[in-house]
């Protein structure tokens, strides 16, 4: 996948998780990426989010967004999508609890996105994937 064909989905999240967590100066997210699987890999989208991260801060910085500050925590699986592993649900219960992420992006695979999207739901906090 292109990396800026990507960066408008990542803005998006990321100013969709600002409003659903607007009483935060600070918002962390959980990232969790598969390993090398087609377009579907750390490879192709960890550059994607951190020019969106890049981006986010630059508007922040020019005042068009409001003031808050970004990052993000990042791990990639062991699952390539045709052979899924559940690491994924185990990363995102370690980031909810040990890194207290305000969102997830991923897990890329509807294998592991599938438990991952449950405990979201569980805790109330958004996922895209």
């Amino acid at each position: 996948m292109d990396k800026m064909k990507s960066l408008p989905i990542f803005l998006i999240w990321v100013g969709w998780i600002a409003i659903t967590t607007c009483n935060h100066t600070h918002i962390h997210l959980g990232v969790i990426l598969n390993d090398v699987v087609f377009d579907l890999d750390y490879v192709h989208f960890k550059p994607s989010i951190d020019i969106a991260f890049d981006e986010i801060k630059r508007r922040v910085d020019n005042e068009e967004y409001l003031n808050f500050t970004l990052s993000y925590v990042f791990k990639i699986t062991d699952n390539t999508c045709g052979r899924p592993t559940m690491d994924a649900p185990g990363i995102a219960a370690d980031f909810f609890y040990r890194e207290n992420v305000a969102g997830f992006f991923g897990p890329l695979c509807s294998g592991e996105t599938a438990p991952v999207a449950d405990l979201c739901s569980h805790w109330n906090i958004p996922i895209v994937s």
